[in-house]
């Protein structure tokens, strides 16, 4: 782990706060590199003690550079690169319609099916993967924030003894209710991601998402926020997240057998061909609900918070599988995957 002394930093400036921790851009100049860079600073706490452990033992090369003490305040604090693209949630948000090639896509879910896998590699479970958690640097992403990771084969057992569990809806699995956590809840986590890659449904904050206001059913939020079969794509990809969030943790891949399933694929995919146009239709036509039902909401309530990561006791983390209408097979992902190559892979979704 490397420590860069803190004269080398200069034009430091604040930019948020990322988890619980103050964010700082900086520009760090080496005195055996040309040209300066810029990075960011990340103040260290108790909680991001962990992250540190989690990054240095998983991530060595990827975002987390090493650490810096500040000679004004004394603060420890992590030295990582600067994100510029800002997260995925961002990106889909101001985005829409951008990156709607599959070779794109697929290349995305890669990249963050081998960051869960290697983390799942050292035994740790990263307990709170969503798309804010998934930075962008360099047109690449990665998956940050392992505040509340935990070693896998204790987990569950956290989950069972705190009767609680840090998450963000409706990205939390169904298991946890009964305090069960394992790197199969982490995939069921990627799998609302990778249906969002393509709907570009962006959820909103717990007081929204589960809004129980009366109406007409298009206007409920269990409807305007539903996960269901995307129109327009290839067979394989519905069944790829269907089966990240089959029910049953056991029936869903593993991080390591969604990177190798893609990998084919990918490669035999070209650059820039575009998406049928019923996904372009059906982009459209879900953001339209989703602004919609927000705009009700603010008259309403007046007022909307944030979408972040909450605390829940396990007695009171709400159900989230009224939003989802998919059609499971119950099977598991080895089985599945196997018998969906019969098919032709570019067999199209109605």
């Amino acid at each position: 782990m490397q420590y860069f002394p803190w004269c080398w930093f200069s034009n430091m400036q604040f930019i948020g706060a990322g988890g619980f921790s103050a964010v700082y851009a900086v520009v760090l100049s080496l005195p055996y590199e040309p040209q300066p860079v810029r990075m960011a600073l990340k103040i260290v706490d108790d909680k991001l003690l962990n992250e540190i452990a989690v990054q240095s033992k998983a991530f060595l090369p990827l975002l987390f550079q090493g650490l810096t003490v500040c000679e004004s305040t004394g603060d420890l604090m992590m030295v990582m690169k600067l994100s510029n693209d800002g997260n995925l949630e961002d990106h889909m948000e101001q985005l829409p319609l951008g990156d709607l090639d599959l070779k794109t896509i697929t290349g995305t879910i890669m990249r963050l099916a081998a960051n869960l896998a290697d983390l799942h590699k050292v035994g740790v479970c990263h307990r709170n993967v969503h798309p804010r958690n998934i930075v962008c640097t360099d047109s690449d992403y990665f998956l940050v924030d392992y505040r509340f990771a935990t070693p896998s084969r204790e987990s569950s057992s956290v989950t069972s003894m705190t009767k609680a569990v840090y998450g963000r809806l409706p990205y939390v699995a169904p298991e946890l209710r009964q305090g069960v956590y394992t790197e199969k809840s982490d995939i069921y986590s990627l799998g609302v991601i990778i249906w969002q890659l393509v709907s570009k449904v962006v959820f909103p904050s717990p007081d929204v998402l589960l809004d129980g206001s009366k109406g007409d059913k298009e206007d409920q939020a269990e409807h305007v926020y539903r996960i269901e079969p995307l129109p327009g794509l290839p067979l394989w990809y519905q069944k790829l997240f269907v089966a990240c969030l089959e029910p049953r943790p056991e029936n869903r891949p593993d991080a390591t057998d969604i990177y190798q399933a893609l990998q084919p694929i990918h490669e035999s995919l070209s650059y820039s061909v575009p998406l049928d146009q019923r996904v372009t239709e059906y982009i459209v036509a879900r953001r339209a609900e989703v602004a919609n039902h927000q705009r009700t909401f603010a008259k309403m309530k007046h007022a909307i918070s944030a979408s972040t990561t909450r605390l829940y006791t396990l007695s009171n983390l709400p159900k989230t599988e009224r939003f989802i209408s998919l059609p499971f097979t119950r099977i598991p992902f080895s089985t599945l995957w196997s018998d969906s190559f019969v098919q032709n892979t570019s067999e199209i979704t109605l």
